[in-house]
């Protein structure tokens, strides 16, 4: 499914700056919240990552209506870390 869009700069330089690029071309702002260098990732561990995040800016924007959108990615000993949040309240039920 990931063919032929799976963008250039995450398997030429990783997966921050593929967050970054994604961040830059959104409609809505999108902070990539600094840590660590990411160690080099797995291309099916930073292929994940990439549109886990890419989906969850698009449903932030979407359905939740957020206004901001906050990634952060870090590593811990063997795992890598994706935290995907917005300033959007949730609404009640």
């Amino acid at each position: 499914m990931a063919r032929g869009i799976h963008p250039a700069v995450l398997t030429e330089a990783g997966l921050l700056p593929a967050l970054r690029a994604l961040a830059a071309r959104s409609a809505h702002p999108v902070e990539i919240l600094d840590g660590p260098p990411l160690p080099p990732l797995p291309d099916r561990v930073a292929a994940t990552a990439y549109f886990v995040a890419a989906e969850a800016v698009t449903n932030a924007a979407k359905h939740a209506h957020a206004d901001h959108v906050h990634i952060h990615a870090h590593v811990t000993t063997d795992r890598l870390h994706l935290t995907v949040t917005d300033d959007a309240s949730v609404a009640p039920t």
